[in-house]
C-alpha cells in the first residue's frame, strides 16, 4: 500500500518567487490588453505565491485603479513602495496613478524620482508620462520638455508621439501635430482617441477626404466610444 501513496511536497520558496514573477508578467499583459478578469486572476495568484513581490503589488494596484477601486489601489502602491522605495518602475506606476487622480505635482515628483535611478532601463516612459500629466494642467512648456526627452530616448515611443500630436494641436501648430500623429499611426495603429484627433486636425487643415475617412473608421470600429459620440455631436452642429 505504501508504494501507492503519493506525497505532495510543498514548492520551495525559490520556485514560488519564480511562479509569482511569471504570473505577474501574465497579469500585466492581460491588463494592457484590457482583459481585467484574467489580469485579476493572475495577479491575485502571484500575491498568494509571493506577498512581498514588489512588481505584483504595483501591477495589482494599477488593476485596482482601472477597476475604480482607488483607495485599495493606493494601499497596494504604498505597500510596493515600502518594499522598494527607490524602484523606478513602481515610482513610474505610482506617478501614473496620482496623475489619474488629478494630483499633478505629486505625480511629477514620482516621475522625477524614478528618473534619478541611473539603472532605470526605460526612462522614456517616465518622461512621456510626466509630459502627458502636465499636458492635462495644461503646462505646455514643461510638458513639451518632458516629451522631447522621451523621444530623444526612443523616437518611436507611441505614447510620446501621440502626446506631442495632441500638444501641438492644442497650440495651433496643426501641420506639426499631423506629422506626429502620422508617426503614431505608423507605429501603433489607429485608436479612437487618435482618430478623433486626426478628424479635428483634418477639419483645421481643410482636408475633407481624411476627415471623412477617419470619421467612417471611428464610427465603424469604435461605435460605442466617447470619441464616436463626440464626432456625431460635432457633425450635427457643423451641418
Amino acid at each position: 500500500l505504501s508504494a501507492c501513496v503519493q506525497v505532495k511536497s510543498k514548492p520551495s520558496k525559490e520556485n514560488l518567487i519564480k511562479a509569482a514573477d511569471a504570473n505577474t508578467q501574465l497579469g500585466a499583459s492581460y491588463l494592457q490588453e484590457g482583459q481585467l478578469g484574467a489580469a485579476n486572476e493572475k495577479l491575485e495568484k502571484a500575491l498568494r505565491q509571493n506577498p512581498k513581490s514588489v512588481q505584483a503589488n504595483s501591477v495589482y494596484a494599477l488593476l485596482l485603479n482601472e477597476l475604480g477601486k482607488t483607495e485599495d489601489a493606493e494601499k497596494y502602491f504604498k505597500k510596493s513602495l515600502k518594499l522598494a522605495p527607490e524602484d523606478s518602475q513602481v515610482l513610474n506606476n505610482y506617478g501614473t496613478f496620482l496623475c489619474s487622480q488629478g494630483e499633478i505635482d505629486k505625480a511629477v515628483e514620482q516621475f522625477q524620482k524614478a528618473l534619478l535611478d541611473p539603472l532605470y532601463t526605460t526612462p522614456e516612459y517616465a518622461f512621456s508620462n510626466a509630459g502627458a500629466c502636465l499636458l492635462d494642467v495644461p503646462d505646455f512648456e514643461r510638458a513639451e520638455s518632458f516629451l522631447r526627452k522621451a523621444l530623444q530616448r526612443n523616437k518611436t515611443l507611441p505614447s510620446a508621439l501621440y502626446q506631442m500630436a495632441k500638444l501641438n494641436y492644442l497650440k495651433g501648430r496643426y501641420a506639426v501635430s499631423k506629422s506626429y500623429l502620422d508617426r503614431f499611426h505608423q507605429r501603433s495603429g489607429k485608436s479612437s482617441e487618435s482618430l478623433w484627433l486626426g478628424i479635428r486636425l483634418a477639419w483645421q487643415l481643410r482636408d475633407k477626404e481624411t476627415a471623412a475617412s477617419f470619421g467612417l473608421l471611428l464610427k465603424n470600429k469604435y461605435p460605442d466610444s466617447a470619441e464616436a459620440q463626440k464626432l456625431i455631436q460635432a457633425e450635427s452642429t457643423r451641418r
